[in-house]
């Protein structure tokens, strides 16, 4: 199990580096998961939601340099409140179990997926791209701009 998160699904500016460092752990458990394929192994990612690390607490010590007012709230946000470390962890949990059986080369939320609910389509999401990264093509949303 890969931690990602850190942007890997969106833009994260004043975090590029840390953004794209995350990206590439998503599609390296993508390759992982495939070349594993034949064995019992599964390769996954979670996001775990933003956590109280020292990069956290940097952020806020570093204020006047970030410009990007979301981070600072949820920098804030996560200090004050607490981060969401037990549901990582029970992910991770899951992921783990045999009740996860079939789910490979994914990248789950901790927050913001059900996965508590997966195992109702684990059929239908193991053989999907659904929780991977992809290009979206305009004929994947039946536009066609000929």
């Amino acid at each position: 199990i890969n931690i990602s998160g850190g942007g890997s699904t969106s833009s994260r500016p004043d975090f590029s580096s840390y953004a794209i460092s995350k990206t590439a752990l998503v599609r390296y458990t993508e390759i992982l998961a495939e070349e594993l394929s034949n064995t019992k192994i599964k390769v996954n990612s979670i996001a775990p939601g933003i956590m109280a690390t020292n990069m956290t607490k940097e952020v806020i010590k570093n204020k006047k340099n970030i410009t990007n007012i979301k981070e600072l709230k949820a920098a804030n946000k996560v200090l004050l409140e607490g981060d969401n470390m037990e549901k990582a962890l029970n992910l991770c949990f899951f992921l783990s179990s045999k009740e996860s059986k079939g789910i490979n080369g994914k990248l789950i939320s901790a927050t913001w997926d059900p996965w508590e609910k997966i195992t109702k389509n684990l059929n239908y999401i193991s053989k999907s791209d659904i929780y991977t990264l992809r290009r979206i093509l305009p004929e994947d949303r039946d536009i066609n701009f000929v």
